[in-house]
């Protein structure tokens, strides 16, 4: 016995004594598709099964590549993989690289595989086994790879580079190659005809070899390595090669699934395209600069309006992640304390998220159109094969009728042969025939001879014409035999087809549609579960990759929200990271708030932050947060909190608070959400007793629902702050607050109308006595396309929309109200469109003791066409309070009149101008002119504006008329290039 016999006998003996042998279920799919080549060009091959039991086997696994149905070359074999096959669908990876006696492939596939990305076009068939005991399960998969380079192919990629003229390099990045103009006037087989030699360059560095080839009014490329035929590149001559190009792009850039029946399966070649993908990735930005000019500053303005602005905004991707950098600096900074600059590095996570569930959709998609294909092909096939085996049936007859008939027929030769003889011998006689038989058989040649042997009606004759007769049969019998052969090839192609497709789709469904098809809402998922979903359809390692665990990354400027009583939309200057750790998700904050303090300064806050967030149950989601902050320096040493008995944090003593958030969805038709915080803060001041844990602690909690069968919505909501509460990073002081809100909406005549009434209850408790005050609100508005729409609203406790925007000045509470109201109608005409509108606007709000009102009312117009913007506006505004000292070219109290238009020159010039004019209650005092233009080159990536302006204004009564002149130019660059490998 063989070395590896007793290797394959000691496998097999250890299983049985562990209890594991068993035989090859019933229930057994095996599935593969082509190798590939890793980072490291190695060739691996997945192999995919699906069973209910686990056993051991052997498989063994070939590839032949057809060049006619007689004709095979064995391209890829393993032999004898000892394998325990597992419950489940699972998947075993060959290593083709290894070196050993049952692995082999062939060099030249390898190469073809390693220079164009795909395998070699032919027909292929792969036959898979799996042994176990004496029993032996056999999967036959039938490939034919097509001749022509794919559009993502790396080979069609190199020649349409050899085409095109070179790019330039910026940042490491090359830019987009686009066909110049020659290349979009000639035709494509004179312009292929010239770069003959370029391509060939190109190609030699691949160590391919090219052939070009005219016929048909297409030109070819055909690619060799050595004496293997690699794919063809393919154009129509007569085309311009600027548009065949272009449609390959698009084609690469759209999902080019192939879904025939005996296709290879949807996630392979979903995973190559998503592969491709990366060889498409694009840097795009834009980057602008802005100069304004002003002979002075408005009344009561700090900001210089002679100043500098640079601008940028870049895409781009870094280790295949997509991410954003955007930044702007102004020199206005040089003399403000307050500063506008920033820079901002995101991670774009919902990028990411957006195209990996277009691909999985897009799959979705494909996988039932596939499976409504192959149930209709199907039918065609199985029709097909019972056509084929009738006329199989029918000419087998045939060749069973026709051999019994020669069967016969060699007899009757026979018994007419001997007759033949007999009656020789009687003749024997007969001198004269005798000497002609003896000169046959002297001469053959002889026409005497000859003529006796053909003579009609002679012994010999019949004895020729039998023997044709049946060497006749005997042709037609044979050429019978090979039709029959040919139908027998058919009726088993036709048969493995189907299979394979069944099996196919077997596998399309458990490894990506079972799992993709109940992804729904993306936003309550990370990439991380997103691609553990996907894995199928995604390149190896890239669902279980670190990058794939990160949830959000930004470092610089940013807004953050955490929670109500924590992180609450703060501008932040810092970095924040999160990242899914499978049973959490957990991140980190780190950095810097401002606001703008009593006297001016900057209040400076140094703020960090951790959170973890788990989701137990569908649909439900708990965050425990953990919130610390410590004051600037300069704000513990300030005077004003010197005799003040209270204590500051600083940076060894900071504030503390955690925070339990909740989100999700108690029912169908029910959500919830709440937030407990509380805060820990040392105190100096000894005197004074503790507070209690109550005083300490923040609530809030939201409900809302709809009724069923109904478009009834409820909302509510209960907010209670205690007083000794602290988080003076808030941009809203709540301490000693509590509020409690009921509202309800509901839609009328077929959502025509919507109606809405809330109910408001606060009480404030933060200066050592207690108020109550409810109020009721509501909210009107209509819904049409064809009859003007109509909204009025009130809104208590709040200075614009929501109560959050009643604290907008951090430590003082601000209460007030506003009312609204705005009518719209619009009449479209064609190319041509009108537009009403009536707005009024009431704001009024109250600040400890100071109270500050505005209203607006203006009625407005505006026509558009293609090329012609005209807008008119009439209207009054009334600003109100102890202190309203602002940036103002016109009083308080006016009625303005503005008229403003923009045309259309051309499709890179546009004109723009204005007036405004205003009268106070003293008369007129103000008017305004300004004008510019936009200029945007057709096939070039910048943008120019231009725009001046003029005001003359009087701010009050026998005051001197002020002149403010003023220009601004903008110059817009954009840019787009595809990254190469070496980009960042």
């Amino acid at each position: 016995m063989s070395y590896h016999h007793a290797i394959t006998m000691l496998f097999f003996a250890i299983l049985l004594q562990k209890g594991a042998a068993k035989d090859i279920p019933e229930i057994f799919k095996i599935h593969t598709d082509f190798p590939i080549l890793n980072n490291d060009e190695k060739m691996l091959l997945d192999v995919f099964y699906s069973n209910d039991s686990v056993f051991p086997g052997l498989l063994n696994i070939q590839f032949y590549k057809f060049e006619n149905p007689d004709d095979s070359a064995l391209v890829l074999d393993k032999q004898n993989l000892k394998t325990v096959f597992k419950k489940g669908t699972n998947k075993i990876r060959i290593d083709f690289s290894v070196s050993d006696t049952n692995t082999s492939y062939n060099t030249k596939f390898y190469e073809i595989l390693k220079r164009t990305g795909s395998i070699p076009p032919g027909s292929y068939k792969v036959m898979l086994s799996v042994a176990n005991r004496d029993k032996v399960i056999r999967t036959i998969y039938l490939h034919d790879v097509d001749s022509l380079l794919s559009p993502n192919s790396p080979v069609r990629q190199d020649i349409n580079k050899s085409l095109v003229p070179k790019s330039k390099s910026f940042l490491g990045m090359r830019l987009e190659k686009t066909v110049d103009h020659s290349a979009g006037s000639t035709p494509a087989g004179k312009f292929l005809a010239n770069a003959k030699s370029k391509v060939d360059k190109s190609m030699h560095k691949r160590g391919l070899t090219s052939e070009h080839i005219e016929k048909n009014g297409k030109s070819f490329i055909d690619l060799y390595y050595e004496d293997w035929f690699a794919g063809t590149y393919e154009v129509k001559n007569k085309e311009p090669l600027s548009k065949q190009i272009a449609g390959q792009d698009k084609l690469a850039g759209s999902c080019n699934v192939n879904t025939d029946i005996g296709h290879p399966s949807l996630y392979s070649q979903y995973k190559k395209n998503n592969q491709d993908q990366k060889d498409k990735e694009e840097t795009k930005g834009e980057i602008g600069i802005t100069t304004n000019l002003a002979s002075g500053q408005e009344p009561y303005s700090g900001i210089d309006n002679n100043y500098v602005q640079v601008r940028g905004r870049l895409e781009t991707y870094i280790s295949g992640i997509p991410v954003e950098m955007e930044g702007l600096y102004t020199t206005q900074d040089m003399t403000s304390q307050v500063k506008s600059s920033y820079f901002r590095i995101h991670y774009d996570v919902d990028k990411m998220k957006d195209g990996l569930s277009r691909s999985m959709r897009s799959y979705n998609n494909k996988y039932a159109e596939t499976r409504s294909k192959g149930t209709g092909m199907q039918q065609v096939y199985m029709s097909s094969i019972n056509n084929l085996e009738g006329q199989r049936t029918a000419l087998q007859n045939e060749i069973n009728k026709e051999a019994r008939a020669a069967n016969t027929s060699k007899q009757n030769n026979a018994n007419q042969q001997n007759g033949l003889v007999k009656d020789l011998r009687n003749k024997a006689t007969d001198t004269t025939g005798i000497s002609q038989l003896r000169r046959s058989d002297r001469d053959s040649t002889d026409t005497v001879s000859s003529a006796t042997k053909s003579a009609p009606g002679t012994a010999d004759s019949n004895a020729i014409k039998l023997k044709d007769k049946s060497a006749e049969e005997q042709a037609r019998l044979a050429a019978k035999r090979k039709r029959l052969e040919e139908l027998d090839r058919k009726i088993e192609k036709y048969k493995l087809l189907l299979a394979q497709n069944e099996n196919t789709n077997h596998f399309d469904s458990v490894l990506g549609y079972n799992k993709t098809k109940t992804l729904t809402n993306q936003d309550d998922m990370t990439y991380k579960q997103m691609a553990k979903k996907g894995d199928a359809l995604l390149p190896d390692g890239k669902a279980k990759g670190v990058i794939a665990g990160i949830t959000n990354f930004d470092a610089g400027m940013f807004p953050k929200e955490e929670s109500k009583y924590t992180l609450s939309g703060q501008q932040m200057k810092g970095v924040d990271f999160g990242y899914d750790l499978g049973i959490c998700q957990a991140g980190v904050t780190l950095g810097k708030t401002e606001y703008v303090g009593r006297d001016g300064t900057l209040d400076k806050y140094t703020c960090y932050s951790e959170r973890t967030t788990f989701k137990p149950i569908k649909k439900q989601k708990l965050s425990l947060i953990y919130y610390g902050y410590s004051a600037d320096r300069k704000m513990t040493g300030d005077a004003f909190f010197n005799n003040a008995n209270i204590s500051t944090p600083g940076f060894f003593e900071p504030v503390h608070i955690i925070s339990a958030k909740y989100d999700g969805a108690i029912s169908k038709y029910v959500t919830a959400a709440g937030e407990a915080a509380t805060s820990i803060q040392r105190s100096n001041n000894t005197d004074a007793p503790p507070p209690s844990m109550a005083s300490k602690m923040a609530y809030h909690f939201n409900l809302d629902g709809n009724i069923p069968n109904t478009a009834i919505r409820l909302e509510s909501s209960y907010d209670k702050t205690g007083r000794n509460f602290v988080n003076n990073t808030l941009p809203m002081s709540l301490s000693g607050t509590e509020q409690c809100r009921v509202g309800v909406k509901d839609d009328f005549f077929r959502h025509f109308l919507t109606t809405g009434v809330e109910y408001n209850i606060l009480t404030q408790n933060n200066f050592g006595s207690t108020a109550i005050s409810t109020k009721w609100g509501f909210d009107v508005k209509t819904n049409s396309k064809r009859y003007p729409n109509v909204a009025l609203s009130y809104k208590p406790f709040t200075t614009f929309r929501s109560i959050t925007d009643t604290f907008n000045i951090p430590q003082r509470p601000l209460f007030g109200s506003v009312w609204t109201a705005k009518a719209t109608y619009h009449v479209k005409m064609h190319e041509k469109s009108l537009r009403f509108m009536i707005l009024y606007n009431k704001c009024t709000t109250t600040m400890d003791s100071a109270t500050y009102s505005s209203k607006l009312a203006q009625v407005s117009t505006i026509y558009t066409d293609k090329v012609l913007m005209a807008s008119v506006s009439v209207g009054y505004s009334q600003v109100t309070g102890i202190d309203t000292a602002g940036p103002a070219t016109s009083p308080n109290n006016t009625t303005f009149f503005n008229l403003s238009g923009s045309y259309v020159l051309s499709k890179q010039l546009s004109i723009s101008g204005g007036q405004d004019y205003s009268i106070a209650n003293f008369g007129f005092c103000k008017f305004g002119i300004n004008g510019g233009f936009i200029f945007r080159p057709v096939k070039k990536p910048f943008t120019v504006r231009l725009n001046l302006r003029y005001t003359t204004y009087e701010l009050g009564r026998g005051e001197a008329w002020q002149n403010l002149y003023s220009s601004s130019v903008d110059v817009l660059y954009r840019f787009k290039m595809k990254n190469t490998k070496s980009s960042f």
